[in-house]
């Protein structure tokens, strides 16, 4: 018979050599081994916190495992609900390489931009519709439900000291921020968090995503990495993330409902007393002549 003890060490176990995904290879699993002997949150709350504290060398905030805590409980309430299939897919070196970015590579973007939103309110108007709902929060922490508002309502509000918004709508009454409550999926999202690439060469990726699926925006994240919007292709979702993945992009955005950094928001690291404004590198008004923003949704029915 499975014990808690028995299935939390066969999980550490179980953990690939050398880097992986903490969030998705250890503290969701985590989360689900406890709740399935555990049915009260807080309490699956402590108990996850202190497994951790003996066993991860990264800090975590109540709220972060307690939200890792309710989504497994619903998992086990419903095992019939949907969840995401994941496409992973290893760094192709060779591909990296022959894929990264040159000199000047920079300035040939910014000349191809077109005018760029001069605030948050304004680039969320452009990439939405205004009834479109999505999260816009301050910090990745935040109670999803108490951060999501039609867009014409974040429109009217001053959004640059938010950090994160969702880069896909949800439906009008939704119960969490997740695929199950999608209305549609407008983007694809790309991102590479390495400290060792520069913007320019990060470049060079985007460019080789660009013979997958036009390009809409590029968001510097604050920090060492760009944020690559792409208008959803149907058809193109499993091509995209894989060559996304080969390139070094993050697996997280394999999920449509990821938050990502907001454009023209302020990245914060209150531990570091470190605060840097997001803004936008490109923007394109159009990517697909002669068609409108709803047509490049694909609804979710």
């Amino acid at each position: 018979m499975a014990t808690l003890r028995g299935e939390i060490r066969s999980l550490f176990d179980r953990l690939p050599e050398g880097e992986f995904s903490h969030h998705n290879d250890v503290l969701n699993p985590l989360c689900l081994i406890v709740a399935k002997f555990i049915d009260d949150t807080e309490q699956a709350v402590q108990v996850v916190e202190r497994i951790l504290q003996h066993t991860s060398h990264r800090s975590h905030q109540a709220n972060e495992i307690r939200n890792s805590i309710t989504g497994a409980h619903n998992r086990l309430a419903d095992p019939n609900r949907i969840t995401v299939k994941r496409v992973r897919t290893e760094v192709d070196q060779s591909l990296q390489k022959s894929s990264i970015g040159y000199a000047g590579l920079f300035d040939e973007y910014s000349l191809r931009s077109d005018a760029i939103p001069k605030n948050a309110a304004d680039a969320l108007g452009g990439l939405f519709d205004p009834e479109d709902v999505i999260f816009v929060q301050p910090e990745l922490f935040n109670k999803p439900l108490e951060y999501c508002n039609r867009v014409d309502t974040w429109t009217k509000h001053d959004l640059s000291q938010y950090q994160y918004t969702t880069y896909n709508p949800s439906v009008d009454q939704p119960t969490g921020r997740n695929e199950q409550n999608l209305k549609c999926r407008k983007y694809l999202l790309h991102e590479i968090d390495d400290k060792g690439i520069s913007f320019e060469q990060q470049l060079g990726f985007i460019q080789q995503l660009e013979n997958i699926a036009p390009l809409k925006m590029i968001v510097n994240s604050g920090g060492k990495s760009l944020h690559a919007w792409f208008h959803w292709i149907a058809g193109k979702r499993d091509e995209f993330l894989t060559l996304s993945q080969k390139l070094g992009g993050d697996s997280r955005f394999a999920n449509s409902s990821q938050l990502c950094r907001l454009p023209w928001g302020t990245r914060r690291k209150e531990s570091e007393k470190y605060s840097a404004q997001q803004p936008i590198l490109f923007w394109r008004e159009w990517s697909i002549p002669y068609l409108k923003p709803k047509s490049f949704g694909v609804l979710l029915n």
